[in-house]
């Protein structure tokens, strides 16, 4: 027996806001999905997937929804995703939410995978559904874009529009209310999943996370900087041979081999993986410096030789530190 795919409450909370605040009854349109059997009153809990989609398809026949990120898409953060959402937006840069939400992207939509693609000089973000029903499946997939949408700006910035995005329809839905004025996206239709495409040095901003009346930019910095982080800028300011140890950075950071490693996993990574996220990140900064030779650059991230750094980049990006500065 094939069980039913779910989905996280916090995922459609935003949707039945929109209805709340146009003065709508919310309460008829649970009953008429079923949706009213099940406790809505916490973003982790999980309802069938089925009604999540017979909601915002009642929602656009009775509410005369034309365009479906129009009428919620201002309303939407990756925040109001519960636990999930409130993880991600405090992870420290960009690649590091995407990376989160690669390996966890299910736990929101149970058939859901989300996709990081380093493409030369673009990064490449896919939302990717299996099993998805044969009924027009584009409603979760505008709810999906405007989750991953809102995670792209808090590191971008509001004024920052990708270069692309791709929808899965035919069908393109009003996007002004997201996109900044002026921009010039490209929007593709029919393409295999919904995705972003954007210059890849965005992925090295920082994630400022979701800011509300309460909550001001300056308060959020001011948070303990994850391990992520801290052992980032151990690194920065590193003057030794090579790249120090998890021993050498723990000492750095006055913690236990075994603290460090412990707060390291509890952001989904390994050392090795927070080392190669740092050495990813500052190359792409560091290819923008005419001043600085390739060597150089390996150089600056303890690579032993250049071949060394060559290999490291082809499998970041797909090709050579050389194709790439000469792109720039």
């Amino acid at each position: 027996m094939t069980l039913p795919h779910l989905a996280q409450v916090g995922f459609f909370q935003p949707v039945l806001e929109s209805v709340r605040a146009s003065g709508a009854p919310v309460a008829p349109l649970l009953r008429g999905t079923g949706l009213n059997r099940f406790d809505l009153g916490s973003g982790d809990n999980y309802v069938p997937q089925n009604s999540v989609l017979s909601l915002f398809e009642l929602i656009t026949k009775q509410e005369g929804v034309d365009d479906f990120i129009s009428y919620f898409g201002d309303r939407v953060h990756v925040a109001q995703l519960a636990n999930w959402g409130s993880t991600l937006s405090q992870r420290s840069n960009l690649l590091s939410a995407c990376q989160f939400a690669a390996r966890y992207g299910h736990v929101v939509l149970t058939n859901e995978r989300i996709k990081l693609e380093i493409l030369g000089r673009k990064a490449k973000v896919s939302l990717v559904f299996h099993d998805s029903p044969a009924t027009d499946w584009s409603l979760f997939e505008y709810v999906n874009f405007a989750y991953m949408y809102s995670t792209f700006s808090m590191a971008a910035g509001a004024e920052t529009a990708p270069d692309e995005i791709h929808f899965r329809g035919n069908k393109a839905p009003n996007l002004d209310v997201v996109l900044p004025a002026g921009n010039n996206t490209r929007i593709l239709l029919g393409q295999s999943g919904t995705s972003l495409v954007f210059p890849v040095e965005i992925l090295a901003k920082a994630m400022l996370g979701p800011l509300t009346e309460s909550t001001t930019e300056e308060a959020f910095l001011e948070r303990p900087p994850g391990a992520a982080e801290s052992i980032a800028l151990v690194l920065d300011s590193w003057v030794g041979e090579g790249t120090p140890n998890l021993a050498v950075v723990s000492d750095a950071l006055s913690l236990s081999s075994r603290t460090l490693q412990r707060r390291i996993a509890a952001e989904a990574k390994t050392f090795s993986e927070v080392v190669d996220d740092w050495r990813f990140m500052r190359s792409i900064e560091m290819m923008s410096d005419p001043g600085l030779t390739i060597r150089e650059i390996g150089e600056r991230l303890y690579y032993a030789n250049t071949p060394n750094f060559d290999r490291a980049f082809r499998r970041w990006t797909g090709g050579s530190p050389s194709e790439y500065r000469n792109n720039i």
